[in-house]
């Protein structure tokens, strides 16, 4: 669940640069259409309750599936399921999906993951391995909920954000049989009792969800309405497009604010800029401003993790630090990247230069956030702060980087004996 440590990745291996050059679809100078347009995909709501239609595999399955998770996750940990129901159906019900919402959710459950429940499981692994080979090197358990994350608002949450992804997929599903699913797996004790009490089989589940869920079809019929979103997209007001080859697939771009005349030509040039991620439906995945967040909130949980010696801290907390310094400076040389999707667009702008662009699925690096089986597009904001030259490269200094200060937790910390 903790996504810490794979953002920089991402981020290194989207954004790229290179010499080819875009194919401008519109040559305008300057961009007619409002610049914050970002022309996200509007979500369609394909869930529908018939209670008295006939026994629906495919939404039983679904359900099976939400509702087995959530059980296998968390259920040594305490589970408060009437909560994970409510709030599971909240989004499921909405009219539309309230992505910022869904982000802020999904933070959530990412640091409840990391912060607790991680090193609360890791502990309670270790003390029953030493329990007979070295009881003295048992370790107290951490408690695992506090005010902030309790019981019901860690269901909730991780409710929400189940349907959030459900409902991103647009699959027909019959709200009806979804809910008696979820139902039926609350009256399991063990996981060993899904054959009986559940109305599909384990063998039965697995195959459907990757006869139908998981299917080919189901990621053609996204595919093809993302192709059709991008396809708006090319019509509008000062889009250009760019094919890196001719085996590639088109992505588009705009540029909002043109920039100066220093730009990167060569692969050795160092780029500085900062950036936003989001899905075709709004979604934010990830940000320059996200990462150093999320560095920012790993280093806090180091800091006050009182199982580690200082020497283990002092080590963590040095790399966290160079990590986080590197996502502030968003400082990368053009050679060091990954892939050269974006190249052709990036050139495009000087330092001081912001654009937009849109990329289809074929380029969503594979494991990332946005679930790439789901064939989904994606929108990307690139702020290019400074252009280094080569020959530039020795003279010119780091930028400041604003050095943050952790600070132990005043909070009492609970803590209870090792099981």
């Amino acid at each position: 669940m903790n996504r810490v440590f794979r953002a920089l990745s991402l981020m290194v291996a989207v954004i790229a640069v290179s010499c080819a050059a875009p194919q401008k679809k519109n040559s305008k100078e300057t961009v007619s259409a409002p610049v914050d347009k970002m022309y996200f995909l509007a979500a369609e709501n394909c869930i529908y309750n018939d209670e008295n239609a006939e026994f629906d595999t495919l939404s039983y399955v679904v359900g099976m599936n939400y509702g087995l998770l959530a059980q296998s996750t968390y259920l040594d940990a305490g589970y408060d399921r009437e909560a994970f129901r409510d709030g599971f159906f909240e989004v499921l019900d909405a009219s539309k999906i309230d992505y910022n919402a869904m982000r802020n959710t999904l933070v959530y459950v990412d640091e409840f993951g990391s912060t607790r429940y991680v090193p609360y499981m890791q502990t309670k692994q270790r003390n029953a391995f030493l329990k007979t080979i070295n009881p003295d090197a048992m370790t107290v358990t951490p408690i695992l909920y506090n005010e902030e994350f309790n019981e019901e608002k860690v269901s909730a949450a991780m409710g929400r954000y189940m349907a959030g992804q459900l409902r991103h997929m647009q699959l027909p599903l019959n709200r009806h049989w979804i809910e008696t699913a979820i139902n039926d797996s609350y009256s399991l004790e063990n996981m060993n009792m899904v054959d009986s009490v559940m109305r599909i089989s384990q063998a039965d589940f697995r195959a459907t969800m990757g006869s139908h869920v998981f299917s080919q079809s189901i990621k053609d019929r996204l595919a093809e309405k993302c192709d059709k979103w991008l396809k708006k997209i090319s019509e509008k007001d000062g889009i250009c497009e760019y094919r890196p080859d001719e085996d590639s697939d088109v992505l588009y771009y705009r540029i909002d604010v043109p920039g100066g005349d220093v730009r990167a030509t060569k692969g050795c040039d160092s780029i500085y800029f900062d950036y936003a991620l989001y899905n075709s439906h709004g979604l934010l995945l990830e940000s320059s401003e996200e990462m150093v967040k999320a560095y920012d909130r790993y280093a806090e949980r180091i800091t006050n993790d009182e199982s580690i010696s200082e020497e283990q801290r002092a080590k963590i907390i040095a790399n966290v630090d160079k990590m986080r310094n590197e996502a502030l400076s968003g400082g990368v040389i053009v050679d060091n990247l990954k892939q050269k999707v974006l190249a052709g667009c990036v050139k495009e702008i000087g330092a001081g230069g912001k654009m937009t662009v849109w990329m289809p699925a074929s380029y969503v690096p594979k494991g990332s956030q946005n679930n790439a089986y789901t064939n989904d597009g994606m929108v990307m904001t690139i702020n290019l702060r400074r252009v280094v030259p080569q020959k530039e490269v020795a003279s010119v200094p780091m930028p400041t980087i604003t050095k943050r200060v952790p600070s132990k937790s005043t909070a009492t910390k609970l803590m209870v004996n090792a099981q």
